[in-house]
């Protein structure tokens, strides 16, 4: 399969038998959202939802339907703000994103992304502030998330309102080379009040070591969570390739054309400039907040710790917002098929950087022993003993929201024949 880039700027996939009409890599989270509505692989859901429970009841009913992709536009108390829902949760939409035929095989769009990661062609490059889509609109002074942002607990029993597709900007602020100390990284992040979010981390992720730079310095550590990012862009954040990795020119690699940046307003770091939303704020050294719980990938659910806190100072966003959210529950979503794609990036990283490693030392080979656990979406091991399913929606409920997503999944397939 051969990518092609044309005069316009804008990828096109050709196959070795025919040109194709469609696959484009997607700019941002707009273009993507046209690119799977134009195969009907979205459902508008336009009518008046209430974020609980309708909007939690109509997730938890779309990942037992194929992983489908929700778009809502008209959620009480959030005039002029949408929400996006499920996007990644097949795979025929990964290959979208990706600028691939939806119908590409997974070994091909995997295959596709690893040949791209290795080449690494293109640079990021920065745009004016002023220019920038992201910061269309800029809110400073009295910040309120719960107004701006459409939030609601994706599961009923979650501590809180989570983000599960929150991508993180940091910086090793004791670096001579802040360019090259900078992270994005995708985090689950809590909100904890009107400018406060809890930051869920694994003590070993690259912005952990920022925080431990921070304290050490008894310095604040400014960041920058950035929500509905380019969609490649969550691919690279979620894939924690390693912490001498630049992010940014993963995903100028992967989309085949130069990732756009531009400056914060409030810091020196540098964001997605066709994010949807950019929180600017800092974590303050030494604090701690109860964070948690929320429900893992598989059902399980997290525990109860004390992590650090960021304290938003300012947020922009796009004319006519969109939200993207992850659903994370027991059946098939959109993390199943991120962390796949972000596992095979990484040992193939791994594979390219140990291997030949291996072979210089002279070791023999039967002494080489490679472990991978493989896990599938379906197939996976419960690390709490609380009952995923005992906490969900009734099934009478879900079913009946189950139905309407048939519906209109029917309707969508009547319109796209048409046209």
């Amino acid at each position: 399969m051969n990518v092609e880039e044309r005069d316009t700027g804008i990828l096109q996939t050709e196959s070795i038998s025919t040109q194709l009409e469609h696959p484009i890599i997607p700019r941002d989270l707009r273009e993507l959202i046209e690119c799977v509505q134009t195969e009907g692989r979205i459902l508008h859901i336009d009518r008046s939802v209430s974020p609980e429970p309708e909007v939690q009841s109509f997730c938890r009913a779309a990942s037992e339907l194929s992983g489908t992709a929700l778009l809502f536009s008209n959620i009480l108390g959030y005039k002029d703000k949408r929400l996006l829902l499920n996007v990644l949760a097949s795979w025929a939409n990964c290959a979208i994103m990706a600028g691939l035929p939806s119908d590409a095989s997974v070994p091909e769009l995997i295959g596709e992304l690893c040949r791209r990661a290795d080449k690494k062609t293109h640079e990021p490059i920065w745009i004016e502030i002023e220019k920038a889509p992201v910061y269309e609109c800029l809110e400073i002074g009295e910040i309120d998330l719960y107004k701006i942002l459409p939030l609601f607990r994706i599961n009923e029993h979650d501590g809180g309102f989570y983000l599960q597709k929150a991508c993180v900007v940091s910086g090793d602020i004791g670096a001579v080379s802040k360019r090259d100390r900078m992270k994005f990284g995708m985090y689950s992040l809590q909100v904890q009040g009107r400018d406060k979010l809890g930051v869920h981390l694994s003590g070993t992720d690259n912005l952990s070591i920022h925080i431990q730079v921070a304290e050490r310095m008894n310095r604040r550590l400014p960041v920058t969570v950035c929500l509905g990012v380019p969609p490649l862009a969550s691919l690279a954040a979620s894939a924690a390739i390693g912490y001498e990795t630049a992010e940014y020119s993963l995903i100028s690699a992967l989309q085949k054309h130069p990732f756009e940046l531009t400056k914060c307003a409030h810091s020196t770091l540098s964001v997605p400039a066709y994010s949807e939303y950019v929180l600017e704020g800092y974590i303050e050294p030494g604090v701690r907040c109860t964070e948690g719980p929320f429900t893992h990938i598989g059902g399980s659910f997290s525990g109860i710790k004390r992590q650090p806190q960021i304290v938003v100072t300012a947020i922009a966003h796009r004319s006519n917002p969109i939200l993207d959210n992850a659903y994370v529950g027991a059946s098939w979503t959109e993390h199943d098929c991120l962390v796949g794609i972000a596992a095979a990036l990484r040992l193939h990283k791994q594979a390219k950087d140990t291997l030949p490693e291996i072979a210089r030392s002279g070791v023999r080979a039967e002494g080489v022993h490679l472990r991978l656990d493989v896990c599938s979406g379906r197939e996976r091991e419960r690390s709490a003993h609380v009952s995923f399913q005992d906490k969900l929606p009734s099934e009478g409920n879900a079913s009946a929201y189950k139905q309407e997503i048939e519906e209109a999944r029917r309707k969508e397939e009547r319109c796209h024949r048409r046209s």
